[in-house]
């Protein structure tokens, strides 16, 4: 008993010590966005903001359904066989492919919706987000089991620094709405090979579902409450978009992103 108590704690000062690192670490990372937020936003016009949220809340929408709550099942799970991650990295792979193309061949339906041509173009780079989730999800997951909260926290600090100076860079050199689509994907391909990296974790994937599927059933009710949600949010961009135009949309966003500051 005396043992056991003794592992408690550990555990529980573990457990503590990673949180406050994470916060100090995401508050830091929070802090640099504000800052850059407020030099880029002088470099970019309201039209490149409108074109932002045009493809923001469609993407938010379509990549809560990328894991389909498997990486918060890979965490819940009290143990978890080598096994049940390979199907789950194999079955990721293949809904994420599948979210690739459906993104991809549909920006054409996306600019057609908004009026605006130059989504299809961006939509389609865009879509390549998708093919880089697997490669997060999975090491995440693996570093949340291990209660590694620390060095997933410094991760995401040096990918949200990475993403500001190329922002920032591409921003004052004129790309426009670029410089926010490009610091997207420089944001979560950054992450994908610091995780590599600094915590290799590669597996082979495997493509046998029958585990799968129950670890599906617990995510999904989450994945749900939070697509409910995030249709609220983005209901004004999805519906007034159209109406208002690149112009009085990015107004809106910009004001939105400072009320959020």
């Amino acid at each position: 008993m005396p043992e056991t108590s003794s592992d408690h704690t550990e555990l529980v000062q573990k457990i503590l010590s990673g949180a406050r690192w994470a916060s100090l670490f995401r508050a830091s990372a929070q802090v640099f966005s504000w800052l850059s937020t407020l030099i880029i936003v002088r470099f970019l016009t309201p039209e490149d903001y409108g074109l932002n949220s045009m493809l923001e809340a469609p993407l938010d929408l379509v990549m809560l359904f990328s894991t389909l709550g498997l990486d918060i099942a890979l965490v819940q799970r009290q143990q978890i066989l080598q096994e049940e991650i390979s199907n789950t990295f194999g079955f990721l792979l293949l809904l994420n492919l599948l979210l690739f193309l459906s993104f991809f061949f549909g920006g054409s339906l996306l600019a057609t919706y908004f009026n605006e041509p130059q989504l299809t173009l961006l939509s389609q780079v865009l879509a390549f987000i998708f093919l880089l989730i697997p490669f997060r999800v999975i090491p995440n997951a693996l570093l949340d089991r291990a209660l590694k909260f620390r060095l997933k926290a410094k991760i995401e600090l040096t990918a949200s620094i990475l993403t500001a100076l190329t922002t920032l860079t591409l921003a004052y050199f004129g790309a426009g709405i670029w410089a926010l689509v490009i610091g997207f994907l420089v944001n979560r391909s950054s992450q994908a090979i610091l995780l590599m990296i600094i915590q290799p974790w590669f597996i082979t994937p495997k493509f046998h579902f029958s585990q799968t599927k129950k670890m599906i059933k617990f995510g999904s009710l989450l994945i749900l409450s939070s697509f409910f949600t995030r249709i609220s949010d983005m209901s004004a961009t999805i519906v007034a978009g159209p109406y208002l135009g690149t112009h009085f949309l990015g107004i809106y966003a910009i004001a939105s992103s400072f009320a959020i500051l």
